[in-house]
């Protein structure tokens, strides 16, 4: 599996960012599951979108555990072109046109000067931010994929346009 192999490689060190791995991936199979009611009534030409082909979960965005992101901190004169700051957050998904970083917080995070000044310049580089608290993982689990991730992430089979479903596999790739 996937979210086990990210866990143990990936440097993934608690309890709550293993958790996360586990329901986003469960997610990602549920999505691509019909309901009992849907196989048992509909011939799978007729599913849709993402139920009519299993492939549907390489659509799917892969979460980059433990991404580290450059910043520039706009209150500082630039030295360079280089960003000055390098930033690790416990996830990163790009979308194609954004990151979404995802931070798995503790309450010993909220508040803090220091979490406050990385979000901060993270938002200013384009960076859209999720914050999750442990206690949410804990009390709403799936749920907090659902509703918390943004539609990029959780309505992985839908196209540019998010208003059809398309499918990699069935275009040509150019490799």
């Amino acid at each position: 599996m996937m979210h086990k192999h990210l866990a143990d490689n990936c440097e993934v060190s608690t309890t709550d960012e293993r958790r996360f791995l586990e329901l986003y991936f469960d997610f990602v199979r549920e999505r691509v599951t019909p309901s009992s009611f849907v196989s048992r009534n509909l011939d799978r030409a007729e599913w849709g979108a993402p139920y009519d082909d299993d492939r549907w979960a390489f659509a799917a965005l892969m979460p980059l555990p433990q991404a580290h992101i450059y910043a520039l901190n706009p209150l500082e004169e630039p030295a360079s072109f280089v960003p000055s700051r390098m930033m690790k957050v416990d996830f990163a998904f790009w979308t194609g046109k954004q990151i979404v970083a995802v931070e798995i917080d503790g309450g010993s995070h909220i508040g803090s000067e220091s979490h406050i000044t990385k979000d901060r310049l993270l938002q200013r580089s384009g960076v859209h931010v999720v914050h999750i608290l442990n206690s949410e993982l804990k009390s709403f689990g799936m749920k907090v994929i659902r509703s918390l991730l943004p539609a990029e992430i959780t309505r992985f089979w839908t196209g540019p346009d998010a208003k059809q479903a398309w499918n990699p596999f069935d275009r040509s790739i150019p490799f």
